[in-house]
């Protein structure tokens, strides 16, 4: 059974090359109005925490943290059958999300570090809404156009 550990942001290492402003900023805009600490699933590696699902949101809490000190949790995946069932209420999930992250788990979590991006960080330097916490708030916030309808709480 799967285990929720408190993550560093140092050790998360991305399995994708890209985030997309659109989940950017539904995540951050969601996370605004519902402060509440997420989770992703992870594989734990020797190298780092590989991330299975929740790139758009752990690139942000990066940035977000450094506002609040808000924390990020990682739910330890063993093998692809090791599933998110209930989460304690303290957790900032959509209520179809659940089932999203258990669909990468089973499908990620044989994948290999990004080749571009070997820490969280480089991904976000991909994109200038990611530069600074500033930039990352005031882009979601100055773009309620692109907050996706179906992933609002």
């Amino acid at each position: 059974m799967g285990k929720i550990v408190e993550l560093e942001y140092k050790r998360i290492i991305p399995t994708q090359d890209e985030i997309h402003d659109q989940y950017v900023v539904t995540f951050v805009r969601s996370y605004l109005r519902n402060p509440q600490d997420p989770i992703i699933p992870i594989k734990r590696t020797l190298e780092g925490d590989l991330l299975l699902d929740g790139h758009h949101c752990a690139a942000s809490m990066e940035l977000i943290s450094k506002l609040t000190g808000a924390k990020i949790y990682g739910w330890i995946a063993e093998n692809e059958e090791d599933l998110i069932e209930n989460l304690p209420e303290m957790f900032h999930q959509h209520p179809h999300t659940i089932n999203e992250k258990n669909r990468n788990i089973q499908k990620r979590f044989n994948l290999k570090p990004s080749k571009s991006c070997q820490q969280l960080g480089d991904l976000r330097k991909k994109y200038s809404f990611m530069e600074s916490p500033k930039k990352l708030v005031d882009f979601s916030l100055n773009h309620p156009e692109m907050e996706l309808n179906n992933y609002r709480d």
